[in-house]
């Protein structure tokens, strides 16, 4: 899947490629739904192509095809396990890159969402990356850069994805799908113009469920529905997973309020006093954080809609 606003930073790497500068530790940071892990792949492609130009990779070299197969023993992807980058993960890879490459281009290790080692896989990566090995790539990526020790990129060559223009955006989204053009800009809307967010939300037609979850709140707000009706119906479709969007309605509707923005699609327009906006959308947050805990779901969002209920209850009088 070609994602056109990654173009200048893959023109900028195969440039350190032809001309033998690639540095021994990259760092990718953006918000989700950028694409970073992608970039990263695409970086390692250049680094390994046994026959790459200025234009790129040839995509037909024995390293190429191994690539594309998923199975060239000089690409290492290391994800966090159960949330964590653990330094058991970090130690093995320590030891690999020691080896010689089996083609003599570039071993290349991609670590997923770096911010997600502990203190000692993020000490074991510092050794590494003090000391590092001849022919050896590892891109970090991250989508929060300030979670990672300062002397760990501090080592790296930072690169910033920074969000595409909305024109790009959506243009992209309109070759992917046959969607109206106001339902693409609602989902780069709510995911805050993160295109591959957004891909998901049309992929998952979430569109429909955000909306109707929306209408519940200002139901709720109107005293014309049923608390637990609501709580029961967004989690059996499992719609509180979608709170991240509201979130992102809310932060609209304050921004309004603040003459931050000069409009927002009236359908989305909540009359809510901006401390009660901003309450619920901690609110939220401390929702979401609480679900990785062994805590009964449902009581919690019951919980969470009732902070609403009586938030629009008290600025009613």
């Amino acid at each position: 899947m070609s994602l056109p606003w990654l173009k200048n930073n893959i023109e900028q790497f195969t440039s350190l490629v032809t001309e033998q500068r690639v540095p021994h530790a990259i760092l990718l940071s953006a918000k989700e739904g950028m694409g970073k892990v992608d970039l990263a792949k695409e970086m390692a492609q250049l680094a390994m192509c046994e026959n790459i130009t200025e234009n790129g990779a040839c995509f037909q070299c024995g390293a190429c095809e191994l690539l594309k197969a998923g199975n060239h023993t000089d690409l290492t992807l290391i994800k966090a396990e159960n949330a964590v980058i653990k330094v058991s993960q970090i130690r093995k890879l320590t030891s690999d890159v020691v080896l010689t490459s089996s083609k003599n281009q570039h071993k290349v290790i991609i670590i997923e969402e770096a911010e997600k080692m502990n203190a000692s896989s993020a000490n074991a990566l510092l050794k590494t990356l003090e000391e590092p090995p001849q022919k050896v790539l590892i891109i970090l990526t991250t989508n929060e850069i300030g979670r990672l020790l300062p002397t760990i990129k501090s080592r790296c060559v930072k690169i910033n994805v920074p969000p595409p223009s909305h024109d790009i955006a959506s243009k992209w989204l309109a070759k992917q799908f046959e969607s109206k053009i106001e339902d693409i800009n609602f989902a780069l809307f709510i995911s805050d113009n993160s295109p591959l967010v957004a891909y998901s939300i049309l992929q998952n037609n979430t569109l429909d469920e955000v909306k109707n979850m929306v209408k519940d709140l200002l139901a709720l707000q109107q005293q014309s529905v049923e608390l637990l009706e609501v709580s029961k119906k967004w989690y059996s479709n499992n719609w509180h997973h979608h709170l991240n969007y509201i979130s992102v309605i809310l932060l609209n509707n304050l921004a309004l309020k603040q003459g931050l923005k000069s409009t927002i699609d009236n359908c989305f327009t909540m009359n809510v006093p901006e401390h009660g906006l901003l309450l619920f959308v901690k609110s939220i947050y401390r929702f979401s954080k609480r679900l990785e805990l062994p805590l009964k779901v449902e009581l919690q969002l019951e919980k969470l809609l009732l902070t609403w209920k009586n938030m629009c209850g008290s600025a009613n009088h």
